[in-house]
């Protein structure tokens, strides 16, 4: 049972849904009935944001693909995490690296109001509550490409909503999308697996970026009790 918590428009059901039976939850409504019409007979559902509707032990893997920065009791939440997974459970997350969001707040000050971010996660909080029974697998930095990308977009786009720039979004461009992906494992996941004359000096530059420049940090975590 695979969990994709804050799915929004459903962009991660085709990955996720190789890895057991999927189900994914959004605190809006828009987002659930996209997801609807663009994967009928999948199990989306709209929630409060606060009670995972799902009884304890019930997923294999909770993933949290770009959500706590977004939600408004992160304590509440890891805690409902928790509850749902199962021992031996895995915990995915990533959450935008501090050192882009510094740089895209710099260039839009009101990105953090428009995108509906709550705060900066900090690692190191996620750390420490990872001792509270998880164990942790992978601490990576990655998706410095994105970061840059997204600087040079919101330069030229001040006066803009920050929101139709984000790579997530149905607005954003499927080329620069594409782009951003040759310099990420992502691509794996797609037909650009097949253009490894390129990737094999794009993904380098790619790797050596996001030790700099990361757009996010990702973090898998695993249920020990």
């Amino acid at each position: 049972m695979i969990l994709d918590y804050g799915c929004g428009f459903g962009g991660n059901y085709n990955f996720l849904s190789k890895r057991g039976v999927y189900f994914g939850l959004d605190i809006l409504e828009d987002n659930i009935n996209y997801a609807k019409n663009r994967y009928t007979r999948v199990n989306f559902k709209v929630f409060d944001g606060k009670t995972i509707p799902f009884p304890d032990g019930y997923f294999d893997e909770v993933h949290a693909y770009d959500v706590l920065e977004h939600v408004e009791d992160l304590d509440k939440v890891l805690s409902e995490v928790s509850r749902v997974l199962k021992k031996g459970g895995k915990f995915f997350i990533t959450i935008p690296a501090a050192v882009s969001e510094k740089a895209l707040i710099n260039i839009k000050p009101n990105y953090f109001e428009e995108v509906g971010h709550k705060r900066i996660v900090d690692p190191k909080y996620l750390i420490n509550w990872s001792k509270r029974g998880f164990e942790i697998l992978t601490n990576n930095k990655c998706r410095g490409m994105e970061a840059v990308v997204l600087s040079i977009v919101f330069w030229f786009n001040k006066n803009r909503r920050s929101v139709k720039y984000q790579t997530g979004s149905p607005e954003f461009s499927k080329m620069l999308v594409a782009f951003i992906w040759l310099f990420d494992s992502r691509l794996f996941r797609t037909n650009l697996k097949y253009f490894f004359f390129i990737y094999i000096f794009t993904l380098p530059v790619g790797y050596l970026i996001s030790r700099i420049f990361p757009k996010t940090i990702y973090l898998v975590l695993k249920k020990n009790v």
